[in-house]
């Protein structure tokens, strides 16, 4: 089980960002774009960042070959508000019994950048208050936060990391690339995550490079947390499928990497011991972890990978699935230039054979590649974490994945949010091309699990997502997304199609006007409605 790798106020994460890290800068300062949105940051991908002084490939495209210069510390500040109208023709998501409404949204909101020599962080916050004309019963206050910190205590030596975030999700699932706007009050959780990671590093003149890591993070739920689906047999004395409770994640790393050794070889040592305890027990577990991964490096860009260890896995709750044995994987690395990454593996870990890798690859100068395949042994909770931990804030608050560049979920919409302890596959696949004025985006996606505890029925969904926008004039864009998934265990098929054009007024006034149409059909007992919608929105910045 791998985690590698709240706000309770928002001050006080603004306090840690504060004297940050320039050791792995995620962010951009500047002015908002045409949208009225902050900045979007430069992309690194973590496997490349020790490569970053190579020369530029030809067709490596925007992939920066340096991290940006560092100079006097640089804050950025800004507040912002949006007035929204959304008329809908189905405001409870109904498959009778339709009901109209005008839904009025105020959502103000800050984003927050800071960089310097001690200091990377940047955060976006916003809370937004949504008055129903008719269906008074589902009027709310939602929060929406993503930010990142890294604190520079004592140059190359400590540090502390920070991330935190704030989101809804659909509790039972089956709502796709839906826009979660549009959840009702009974299907609408809350998620609050936070990880907090001190950091001591240390170089050995004769060893090589040692790194100790402690890691906390934390979750819990608000809104809908009850159970949902059918009585289970389960674990003995369960009988029903758990709400999600909150988790609490403890960790302590320890690495060793060697460097080369010799001409063709480099090695890394790790030692790794972390426990999850949920509330109510349910997918509480102990884990060990000791490996030694060995590189041969055939060329500069091609390298064979090899690691053995021992692992053990405890389980509070599930001791059928409880383990202490050897762990092993080998595979290979080829890198031929900071546009072009692949990495694959296979082995033996969490008790099971399998394969682990990704990819990345600039096909042309303006379309590149991604993919990437993992399988674990982790919780909903530990998922939501792991996903935190491979984040890095876009604009406007979207999360986009620190390797691609590309939005991300922390918490996939189309499974239901329980306690269970899960056998987690999941291959995700994109192509990106930018051909200016318009950028074309397509995402494949299936995941599955295996509920190793009987709480929960098994599942697996198939996605594709595609987004086209395009720069209509140099004040006005446009945006199509569409977005189709399937679901295997209610056979829910669910559409989304939003067609949304955007209009800067002035330096300081935007506006954009929406068109959204969802589909669900469920042939199981699962959701079954489809809902039109016009969106009016204006944004402010200050």
């Amino acid at each position: 089980m791998r985690i590698i790798r709240l706000p309770v106020v928002v001050a006080g994460f603004i306090a840690v960002v504060a004297i940050a890290s320039p050791a792995a800068a995620q962010l951009s300062l500047g002015p908002v774009d045409d949208q009225g949105q902050g900045p979007v940051p430069p992309i690194y991908a973590q496997g490349l960042r020790q490569n970053l002084d190579q020369p530029a490939a030809p067709n490596e495209g925007d992939q920066p070959s340096t991290l940006p210069p560092k100079g006097p510390p640089m804050w950025q500040v800004t507040p912002r508000v949006d007035l929204r109208e959304e008329l809908t023709d189905n405001v409870r998501n109904a498959q009778t019994g339709r009901q109209a409404d005008l839904i009025t949204t105020l959502t103000p909101g800050i984003y927050v950048a800071a960089d310097g020599p001690r200091l990377v962080g940047n955060l976006d916050y916003s809370v937004g208050m949504q008055k129903f004309a008719v269906a008074s019963d589902q009027d709310n206050t939602d929060q929406n936060l993503f930010g990142t910190a890294i604190a520079t205590l004592v140059p190359d030596a400590a540090a502390v990391e920070l991330r935190g975030t704030i989101f809804d999700t659909a509790h039972t699932g089956a709502f796709g690339s839906i826009p979660t706007d549009q959840l009702t009050t009974s299907n609408r959780t809350s998620t609050y995550a936070l990880e907090a990671s001190p950091v001591l590093r240390h170089s050995f003149d004769t060893f090589g490079d040692g790194e100790l890591r402690y890691i906390f993070g934390q979750t819990w739920f608000t809104g809908q947390t009850a159970a949902t689906g059918q009585t289970t047999s389960g674990l003995v004395g369960v009988g029903t499928l758990a709400p999600i409770t909150a988790a609490t994640h403890n960790e302590l790393r320890g690495t060793l990497d060697t460097g080369d050794i010799g001409k063709y070889f480099s090695n890394t040592v790790t030692l790794d011991g972390q426990r999850t305890d949920v509330s109510g027990g349910t997918g509480s577990n102990k884990e060990g972890l000791a490996t030694d991964e060995i590189k041969f490096h055939v060329t500069k860009s091609f390298a064979l990978v090899g690691a053995g260890g021992w692992q053990t896995l405890d389980f509070s709750e599930l001791p059928s699935e409880n383990l202490s044995e050897p762990t092993w994987y080998a595979g290979f690395i080829y890198e031929p230039g900071t546009y072009a990454r692949v990495e694959l593996n296979y082995g033996h870990r969490d008790g099971a054979d399998s394969f682990n890798g990704d990819l990345r690859y600039a096909l042309t100068p303006i379309t590149t590649a991604y993919a990437s395949y993992s399988e674990v042994v982790t919780t909903p909770q530990q998922a939501i974490l792991q996903n935190l931990s491979g984040a890095v804030l876009g604009p406007n608050g979207t999360v986009l994945d620190a390797t691609t560049g590309l939005p991300i979920s922390l918490n996939n919409n189309e499974f239901s949010l329980q306690n269970d302890v899960e056998r987690l596959r999941t291959f995700q696949a994109s192509l990106v091309t930018d051909l200016q004025p318009n950028r074309f985006t397509l995402t494949t996606i299936h995941q599955e699990f295996n509920s190793l505890t009987g709480l929960v029925p098994n599942d697996s969904m198939n996605g594709v997502v595609g987004e086209w926008d395009r720069q209509m004039t140099p004040l006005t864009t446009m945006t199509v997304n569409t977005g189709y998934f399937l679901q295997d265990s209610q056979h829910t098929h669910t559409f989304n199609a939003t067609l949304g054009f955007n209009h800067q007024f002035s330096q300081t006034l935007f506006g954009s006007l929406d068109y959204n149409f969802a589909y669900v059909d469920s042939v199981s007992g699962g959701p079954n409605f489809y809902r039109n919608s016009i969106v009016a929105t204006l944004r402010k910045v200050f």
